[in-house]
């Protein structure tokens, strides 16, 4: 296993170890923040799902390992890197999402995965 996969693994497992209903509630958040933001950095919804009240995951790479399933969804696409805008963010450069869902169309898709 080369470094990058084995890093990945780590992230995977991370994320795998965190509870469900975290996983759920970050789901339920990300899907309204995704719905009226069409272009973000990932800071950004960490902090929007902070300020709605989601604590913090049990380890800090469960909020990367997150916007990673949130791409493998379907939801985002990677922009480009852009200079963070986040306060708490020490990077040179962050990923510019793009959301897939922006103005509601993933709510049918999120019930039918039964994440709401």
């Amino acid at each position: 296993m080369d470094r990058n996969e084995y890093i990945q693994s780590q992230i995977e497992l991370v994320r795998d170890n965190e509870e469900d209903s975290w996983k759920q509630a970050y789901y339920l958040l990300a899907i309204r923040f995704l719905n009226v933001h069409s272009t973000f950095e990932g800071g950004a919804l960490v902090a929007y799902c902070r300020d709605s009240g989601l604590g913090n995951p049990h380890h800090p790479n469960v909020w990367p390992s997150m916007v990673s399933q949130l791409r493998k969804l379907g939801w985002i696409e990677k922009v480009g890197d852009v200079e963070p805008t986040t306060r708490y963010c020490h990077a040179k450069s962050v990923t510019l999402w793009s959301s897939r869902i922006y103005n509601g169309s993933a709510w049918a898709d999120a019930v039918q995965m039964k994440l709401i």
